[in-house]
Parts: structure tokens; C-alpha cells; sequence
């Protein structure tokens, strides 16, 4: 998960440094709104970043991607 987010994260940086449009509506930067939807959906902190917060949060059993879909 933490790769995933890394990665992603990567995406938006490039985003901004060739000033593509996208950039400012990005999903899943760490001031997105995915991470604001976890925020106020599920009410879980995201100072360590959303792969964190969905990690912490998923059922044991459970796999972190599957939790993320």
C-alpha cells in the first residue's frame, strides 16, 4: 500500500513540476480528496499519509489493496 501511495504521489509531483492542469484536482496527493473523503467518511487521522490510515484500519484479515477498493 505504502508503495502504491509512494507511487501516486510521485505521479502528482510530476503533474505540477510540467504544470499539467490535472494537477490541482489530483485525487490522491496528501491534500486530495481522497484523503479529505477518508477523513470525513471514516474519521481516521491521515498525518502518516492515507496508505497509512487504510492499513491501520483494515480487518485483520483482510488485505490492504482489497480494503483500498
Amino acid at each position: 500500500m505504502q508503495e502504491l501511495e509512494t507511487v501516486l504521489a510521485g505521479y502528482g509531483l510530476a503533474l505540477q513540476v510540467h504544470a499539467v492542469s490535472e494537477a490541482d484536482e489530483f485525487a490522491f496527493g496528501p491534500n486530495g480528496p481522497f484523503t479529505h473523503w477518508l477523513q470525513s467518511r471514516y474519521g481516521w487521522g491521515t498525518a502518516m499519509g492515507w496508505a497509512y490510515a487504510i492499513e491501520h484500519h483494515r480487518l485483520q484479515e483482510e488485505n490492504a489493496i482489497d480494503a483500498f477498493f
